[in-house]
C-alpha cells in the first residue's frame, strides 16, 4: 500500500488530495482498514478529501472486493 497527500489551504478551507495504491496481491482488508482510519482523521480536522488512485478491483468481474469497496461517500 502506498500513500501520498497534499494539503492545500485557501480562505480558511482545508483540502487534502490523497493518493493512494494498493497492489493487486496487497491484503484488501489491510488497505481498507487503513484507509478508514485516514478517513477518520482527517474528519476530525474538518479537511475535504479528494481521493483518487488504484486500489486494482476489476469491475468487470462479480467479486466481493467491488461489493467492499462501495463506501459511502462520508462529508469529511
Amino acid at each position: 500500500m502506498e500513500i501520498a497527500a497534499v494539503q492545500l489551504k485557501h480562505n480558511k478551507k482545508n483540502t487534502v488530495i490523497l493518493y493512494v495504491y494498493r497492489s493487486p496481491t496487497g491484503d484488501f482488508d489491510y488497505f481498507l482498514n487503513k484507509l478508514d482510519n485516514i478517513f477518520d482523521s482527517l474528519h476530525n480536522f474538518k479537511t475535504e478529501l479528494l481521493l483518487c488512485g488504484d486500489i486494482n478491483i476489476n469491475y468487470l468481474e462479480n467479486n466481493n472486493k467491488k461489493k467492499t469497496a462501495r463506501l459511502p461517500v462520508r462529508h469529511l
